[in-house]
C-alpha cells in the first residue's frame, strides 16, 4: 500500500490563504482585546453608577436641609414679628412680672408661674401658665397689670379667664381677682 501524499497548495493560493490565517489571528486578538475593554467598561459603568446614586442622595439631603433652613428662617421671622426676639430665663420672666407688679401699684397681688413646657408642634417654643391671685383696689389696675404684660418683650402673654368677686367683709379690698394665663416664649436649647 503506497501512502498518500497531500497534495500541494497551488503557488497562487499560499498568499490569500497566509493572509486568511493573519486576518483570523489578527481577529482573534481584536476580539480578545474587545472583550477585555467590554469587561473594564462594565466595571466602569458600575462604579459610576454607584457615585451617581449616592451624588443623588446627597443632592435629596441637601434640599431636605434647605427646605428645613428656609422653614427655620419662616418660623424665625413669624417669632420676630410676635416679638419673641430671643429665649427668656425664668428668672428673667418672674423679674418681669414683678416689675409689672410694681409699677401697677399692685406688688401685694401673688404669682405663680409654671416651668415653661415645649409645644409639641413647635419645639423651639414653650408655654408657661401663670397664676395670679389676691386683691385689687380697683379692676382698673388690674386691666393695666395684664396690658402690661402683655407688651413685655421677647414673649406673648396670653390672658386666658379672671374671675373677679367683691367681698362684704374687708372693706379695703374692692375686687378679688384669680387670673390664668398663658406665657408663650422661645424654648431655651437644652
Amino acid at each position: 500500500m503506497t501512502a498518500h501524499r497531500p497534495t500541494p497548495i497551488p503557488a497562487v493560493l499560499r498568499k490569500p490563504l497566509l493572509a486568511c490565517l493573519a486576518a483570523l489571528a489578527v481577529s482573534m486578538g481584536l476580539a480578545v482585546a474587545t472583550n477585555q475593554l467590554r469587561r473594564d467598561a462594565d466595571a466602569t459603568l458600575n462604579d459610576l453608577t454607584l457615585r451617581l446614586s449616592g451624588i443623588h442622595r446627597q443632592h435629596e439631603e441637601t434640599l431636605k436641609e434647605a427646605a428645613d433652613a428656609r422653614l427655620a428662617l419662616r418660623q424665625q421671622a413669624e417669632l420676630d414679628r410676635l416679638g419673641l426676639k430671643s429665649s427668656v430665663p425664668r428668672l428673667q420672666l418672674m423679674g418681669g412680672i414683678d416689675a409689672a407688679l410694681a409699677e401697677t401699684g399692685l406688688s401685694d397681688l401673688h404669682y405663680t408661674l409654671s416651668p415653661l413646657q415645649p409645644l409639641d408642634d413647635a419645639p423651639l417654643l414653650g408655654l408657661s401658665t401663670v397664676r395670679l391671685d389676691g386683691s385689687v383696689p380697683h379692676e382698673a389696675r388690674l386691666l393695666a397689670l395684664l396690658k402690661r404684660l402683655e407688651a413685655t418683650n421677647n414673649g406673648l402673654f396670653l390672658p386666658l379667664h379672671c374671675v373677679l368677686a367683691r367681698p362684704t367683709t374687708d372693706a379695703h379690698t374692692i375686687v378679688k381677682a384669680d387670673c390664668e394665663a398663658t406665657w408663650l416664649g422661645l424654648q431655651p436649647p437644652a
